[in-house]
């Protein structure tokens, strides 16, 4: 039996991860998935949920799946009498102890130049504007001047005045992965800022992710129907059998699907 796996992982730990048919796809399909146009958009919906604040969060976390797979929750106000709480503060202790933050609202060159002396390349700079929009910056990007934020690399040039506050956060190292059994497929790291650990633990957290694997479900149901179209239009236009087109391999198939003929 054939399966696939996504995963969710922060420091070698998995905090998500589920596993999907994969016999249901054609056997060349099945060994061939290649995800990495979806990498951007996956990456950007873990990273919003990620960073979501808990007043945003329903009261319902998530703690396992019953015999029918649906989720079992548990309410956070009960949580505090429950030995599950151990794991939430565990989480929420480990996220304090491998990040920090500096905020301040003082914008002039020599507080920002103090700050950044306190922290290292892992840092990201989050600047927050007066129109509520959200600039980031890299340590080694930034260059300050007595009115304002360069980002050398990008060009780009913010005014003090336009500032309402500048964070300084460490980033958190994620990654997900896509596995054909325990063979990786691909594995991407991402980061997320403002990270959340209580959103791990949410029903937001289990939905979002059921959603990215069906979004890899249909991306490679696409593949698998584009591939019997091929399969179909060699076999048509070559008066081929379908034992000999088995033997073909993906290159001779393509070659032989882009021919062009004539039939006047």
């Amino acid at each position: 039996m054939n399966n696939f796996k996504f995963s969710v992982s922060y420091r070698n730990n998995v905090i998500y991860e589920r596993i999907f048919d994969a016999d249901c796809y054609n056997p060349i399909v099945r060994q061939m998935v290649n995800i990495k146009d979806l990498v951007p958009e996956i990456r950007k919906i873990l990273q919003k949920i990620m960073s979501i604040p808990t007043q945003r969060l329903t009261n319902d976390y998530y703690v396992g799946l019953n015999k029918q797979n649906n989720p079992i929750t548990i309410k956070i106000d009960d949580l505090r009498d429950k030995k599950l709480s151990h794991r939430f503060q565990y989480l929420k202790d480990k996220h304090k102890t491998s990040t920090s933050s500096i905020k301040d609202k003082n914008i002039n060159k020599n507080a920002i130049d103090n700050n950044l002396s306190k922290i290292n390349d892992k840092y990201m700079i989050v600047v927050s504007l007066k129109d509520n929009s959200t600039e980031l910056f890299y340590k080694k990007n930034i260059q300050v001047t007595n009115d304002s934020i360069i980002d050398v690399q990008a060009k780009s040039n913010i005014a003090f005045s336009k500032i309402k506050q500048i964070e300084f956060v460490e980033e958190l190292q994620f990654d997900f992965s896509l596995y054909l059994n325990e063979n990786y497929i691909i594995q991407r790291k991402f980061t997320v800022f403002n990270f959340n650990p209580e959103s791990i633990l949410s029903e937001e957290f289990i939905k979002t992710n059921n959603e990215i694997c069906n979004i890899i479900k249909n991306h490679i149901k696409k593949a698998d129907i584009d591939a019997q179209h091929m399969d179909y239009e060699i076999m048509c236009k070559h008066d081929m059998v379908y034992n000999d087109l088995k033997s073909l391999s993906q290159e001779e198939k393509k070659k032989l699907f882009k021919m062009e003929y004539s039939y006047n």
